[in-house]
């Protein structure tokens, strides 16, 4: 249903002195990096993400540095990597409210608008509904929601979702697609009430993964729901201004 935002950095630690620096020069970076490439209609729209971000940081590794040996000194460089991935998701999610052409890109190509090829999504609608009837999975119900969602039948997919929660209270994935739909509709402030909570959902699941596979820190579908909750912010506060 939507582009996951995995960041593809690699960024080396060299040792050196530790100064007070500030993460606006990257986020300028990025800014201006979508701002010249915004005419640009590529098949990814993951591409243009990554090399803008590769570019930001690549741009201005020292910042990144020397925050990271002010955090950690010594042990900077054996925590740099998990550190850098902590910058950059806290880089991409701030900028959402500062660079209108970043907020414009991270706005639109989060998830499907409601698709033409109704006949297919019919058809998907049967087929899903058939699976279902063998099984009560709430992956079944999450994934009709997902058809009528692409359909514009936001009625039935809510009432999927709902049924996927109640069935699965822990499944993070229903509460978010019910907060595209109130986006959509542009009720703002149950969609951001939905983000949040799916996100609480999904953090707390990865916080116990960690636990297990320690090493395993980046989680994109982590900072996709981050970046719903800024973009949604954003559209709350331009509702307000403009009633």
């Amino acid at each position: 249903m939507k582009y996951i935002f995995l960041l593809p950095l690699i960024l080396f630690c060299n040792s050196l002195n530790a100064q007070d620096t500030s993460l606006q020069p990257i986020k300028a970076a990025l800014c201006n990096c979508f701002e010249k490439n915004k005419s640009r209609k590529p098949l990814n729209l993951n591409k243009p993400l990554g090399d803008c971000i590769d570019k930001a940081f690549g741009d201005n590794v020292q910042i990144v540095v020397d925050k990271a040996i002010k955090k950690f000194g010594k042990d900077a460089k054996a925590n740099f990597e998990h550190f850098a991935l902590d910058i950059s998701a806290e880089v991409m999610v701030e900028t959402v409210s500062t660079c209108d052409v970043y907020y414009k890109y991270m706005d639109s190509s989060r998830f499907y608008q409601v698709s033409k090829n109704k006949d297919s999504l019919r058809k998907m609608i049967n087929y899903r509904t058939y699976k279902m009837d063998r099984s009560l999975s709430a992956n079944f119900y999450y994934f009709r929601a997902e058809v009528y969602f692409e359909l514009g039948d936001y009625t039935h997919a809510i009432k999927d979702l709902d049924s996927s929660v109640i069935t699965n209270p822990t499944d993070y994935r229903g509460l978010e697609l019910k907060g595209n739909i109130m986006e959509v509709q542009k009720d703002y402030e149950k969609a951001l009430r939905l983000y949040q909570k799916a996100y609480d959902i999904k953090h707390a699941v990865h916080l116990e993964d960690l636990k297990e596979y320690p090493d395993e820190y980046a989680d994109g579908e982590e900072l996709s729901l981050l970046i719903e909750i800024a973009v949604t912010k954003r559209k709350m506060k331009e509702q307000k201004q403009n009633p």
